[in-house]
């Protein structure tokens, strides 16, 4: 709508306004219930973002736990490999070993299971007493080895060494796969070592991945859940501001995406595109979107009170309602102030306020002369009217009258005879 409305008069502007606000104050208010179904659609909707993001991290992290643990089983499957190696290699020195060699390794095996014995003896002693006699501190300068003790003094060394000399001596000849032995199996204890600790690594990251999945599993639930109830509520949300929309806004008639299947949001989508249709139905000057231009003129020129009524029933329920936009309010004060003046000029026109010529444009006709003489309004003189068609007529009309006058002899006065009937 362009152009800008002004009323021809104060007094008519005045009342224009005051109708103006009547019929402002009648429009019903926008509720409160689409702003409300809003927040929490928007609500819904931020927690959905927000568990998206917390399933967008677990899952790269557990993207990274899966990773590191397949890296984990290789090597502990590369362990494993290295120690049946080592261990299939122990075996076939042991094959090829003379059995002076078998002796030695025998007797080296017994030592060092004596050894551990010796070992576990001692620390299960110590912890057993350890942990009721001893305070902390004394525990720990127990532990600590001495610094000096005379029992094991150089002449013990000695002694030992020359013992072990003596058992030595008894045994046969020693090859190098004996040598080899040793060493073979010091590696394949090392690589068994290492892959029991990989394996090991490896079962224990692969419990953490389990939990990683349940734990993300749970959350996905929940997420789908909020998701669910996220579009349920953006639903609501759409029906609730379609339903507040009054047919002046924009998108008002089109339904939104989460409610293409409503059949009530169809017939009023149906409802509003007729109650439109209606109210173009009219001249163009009279619907909702012409030019106020146009509707000042038709409005000036306008004298039917029917053509006022018509036009004032056909954009009445297009401001039933507020609007939501900025747009449809502005299009709903320029209608209201449309119906207040063609209201205002309905009731001029009916209490006579309003001359028809002085606002339709036929001024010129008030000013025409009689219609039974048939004569139009010219710029010429008076005197040179005889000359239009019908001043004969005229003419011959005024010399009938005198011969209606013929009884001027009666005026002579006469006797009572016979005489006057010869006149």
């Amino acid at each position: 709508m362009r152009g800008k409305i002004v009323p021809k008069s104060q007094a008519e502007q005045a009342e224009a306004a005051a109708r103006t606000t009547e019929i402002t104050e009648t429009i019903v208010p926008q509720t409160t219930d689409a702003r409300v179904a809003a927040s929490v659609s928007a609500v819904d909707s931020a927690l959905v973002d927000a568990l998206q993001v917390e399933l967008d991290e677990q899952q790269e992290e557990l993207t990274t736990a899966r990773n590191q643990e397949t890296e984990l089983v290789d090597r502990s499957m590369e362990a494993v490999r290295n120690a049946s190696n080592a261990n299939r290699e122990v075996e076939a020195i042991k094959a090829t070993m003379s059995p002076a060699d078998t002796e030695m390794e025998d007797l080296r095996k017994r030592v060092a299971l004596r050894h551990a014995e010796t070992r576990a003896n001692v620390d299960r002693e110590f912890a057993k007493y350890a942990s009721v006699v001893l305070t902390n501190r004394e525990f720990t300068e127990a532990s600590a080895p001495p610094v000096e003790d005379p029992r094991y003094g150089p002449e013990f060394v000695a002694r030992v060494r020359a013992e072990h000399g003596a058992e030595i001596a008894k045994l046969g000849p020693v090859s190098a796969r004996a040598h080899e032995l040793s060493g073979a199996v010091e590696h394949a204890e090392a690589t068994t070592e290492r892959a029991r600790v990989a394996k090991r690594k490896a079962e224990e990251h692969s419990g953490t991945v389990e939990q990683l999945g349940k734990k993300m599993g749970t959350k996905r639930a929940r997420f789908l859940e909020k998701q669910e109830r996220a579009g349920h509520t953006k639903q609501l949300a759409d029906k609730a501001r379609f339903r507040s929309m009054t047919v002046l806004d924009s998108g008002a008639l089109r339904i939104p995406t989460s409610l293409q299947n409503d059949s009530e949001m169809t017939n009023l989508r149906d409802e509003r595109d007729k109650l439109l249709k209606d109210a173009k139905i009219g001249a163009l000057a009279t619907r909702y979107d012409s030019e106020n231009n146009a509707f000042d003129q038709w409005l000036k020129d306008t004298t039917s009170k029917k053509d006022l009524a018509d036009a004032i029933g056909r954009l009445r329920p297009l401001i039933t309602r507020e609007a939501m936009t900025d747009q449809g309010k502005r299009d709903q004060k320029n209608i209201a102030k449309r119906i207040a003046r063609m209201e205002t000029r309905k009731s001029r026109l009916k209490s006579g306020g309003i001359q028809v010529s002085g606002l339709t444009g036929m001024s010129r006709a008030s000013k025409r002369t009689k219609p039974s003489k048939g004569k139009k309004k010219t710029s010429e003189d008076p005197p040179k009217r005889p000359k239009k068609v019908g001043s004969g007529f005229v003419t011959a009309k005024k010399s009938r009258k005198p011969k209606k006058k013929v009884p001027k002899p009666e005026k002579k006065p006469t006797s009572n005879s016979i005489a006057r009937y010869f006149i």
